[in-house]
């Protein structure tokens, strides 16, 4: 089965919106896949959500529809160069969480990906969160829509203003 999400860093916010997704089946578990550096963290993942997990950055960049960037701000340059040195021909939406990393960074970082800047709150934990979104010029309505229903999935309540 081909990967739809993947995720790049299974820490706690990560993990958040992940177990939303999954709960609110946004996504199978077979159609995710999570690296992430650690294997203690990679271990809990797949034995918590019966995830696929690895260790290659670009193997969690091959999903089909979104990758999320959900990394420390300080390894977000080198998670670009990394996945830059591989050639990925799939272009998934890119929904970040990193903070402080802008919208243009990202674009920057991301040359030729739709890529959306994502602001969640630790409640998305419990389905309680709220999360801003900021889409870059490459992101399509359709890709908008994709990012609002993945964010929803954390949310008690959903409200949407363009700003």
């Amino acid at each position: 089965m081909a990967v739809k999400f993947g995720m790049i860093g299974g820490g706690v916010m990560g993990e958040a919106l992940l177990s939303r997704l999954l709960q609110e089946k946004k996504y199978a578990p077979t159609d995710v896949i999570v690296s992430d550096p650690a294997a203690a963290r990679r271990d809990y993942l797949q034995e918590q959500y019966g995830i696929q997990v690895t260790t290659d950055n670009a193997q969690a960049a091959i999903a089909s529809e979104v990758l999320m960037l959900a990394v420390k701000p300080q390894v977000f340059s080198k998670i670009v160069a990394e996945l830059a040195e591989k050639q990925l021909l799939e272009r998934p939406l890119v929904l970040s969480i990193l903070a402080g990393v802008t919208l243009n960074a990202l674009e920057t970082g991301f040359s030729g990906y739709p890529v959306v800047r994502v602001m969640p709150n630790t409640p998305a934990i419990v389905g309680q969160g709220m999360t801003a979104i900021a889409p870059g010029t490459l992101v399509s309505p359709e890709q908008i829509e994709l990012a609002k229903t993945i964010l929803r999935q954390s949310v008690k309540s959903w409200k949407c203003r363009n700003l």
